[in-house]
């Protein structure tokens, strides 16, 4: 479901590609597990958050998706540094936005 969601935010579809996106995320949240894959549907969500212009809600995502990561799988890990990147868009994002009077 994580890269459906990817496709469908690629494709501009942003309301679809967040349905799909939280709806993922509600099944792995209701497991009462943690796994890799809930940092990659994170980050995902937080794409199409940015795609929206809410930057707050795709930090929030972001940082969640960094926090996963690091304790499943590492700060090293490629997973921890796609986080960790999409979190610095974010932020850049939010501060653009911020410089620029918006």
């Amino acid at each position: 479901m994580s890269w459906h969601c990817y496709l469908l935010c690629e494709l501009g579809k942003t309301l679809e590609s967040e349905a799909v996106g939280r709806e993922a995320l509600a099944i792995a949240d209701a497991s009462g597990n943690e796994y890799s894959e809930t940092a990659s549907i994170l980050d995902n969500l937080s794409r199409v958050k940015r795609r929206q212009k809410d930057y707050a809600a795709a930090e929030q995502l972001a940082e969640r998706a960094v926090e996963i990561s690091r304790r499943l799988d590492g700060r090293e890990a490629r997973t921890t540094a796609n986080a960790l990147y999409d979190l610095g868009i974010a932020l850049a994002g939010a501060g653009a936005g911020l410089s620029s009077g918006l």
